[in-house]
């Protein structure tokens, strides 16, 4: 199953933070902030395998997401999307265990 904790400040949600204590899924925790208006702020995914992403909103829209290969369990080391202002993915920015690094534009 899961766990799920929710942090509250005057009555506005500003956190959750969700476990799956019974390894059911890939990812082990997944962790949101929100601001005081309910829009996401951040979102941390932890995965089972050691990858961790982190997601950036503004006003509520993703903006950026960050993969990083903690465990070193890939080729990569990380991967960074940017986003537009409709949250529509325009870019990649790939960055390999050697130092290679490859840029794909999406249109």
């Amino acid at each position: 199953g899961r766990v799920s904790e929710t942090g509250y400040v005057n009555g506005t949600k500003v956190a959750v933070t969700v476990t799956d204590v019974a390894d059911d899924f890939v990812w082990a925790t997944v962790a949101e902030s929100f601001d005081v208006s309910g829009a996401t702020v951040d979102k941390t995914v932890s995965y089972d395998d050691g990858r961790l992403l982190e997601t950036i909103f503004e006003s509520g829209i993703r903006a950026t997401g960050t993969m990083t290969d903690v465990d070193n369990a890939y080729k990569w080391s990380s991967y960074v999307d940017e986003f537009d202002a409709a949250g529509d993915q325009v870019s990649r920015l790939l960055t390999f265990d050697d130092g290679r690094e490859i840029v794909i534009d999406y249109m």
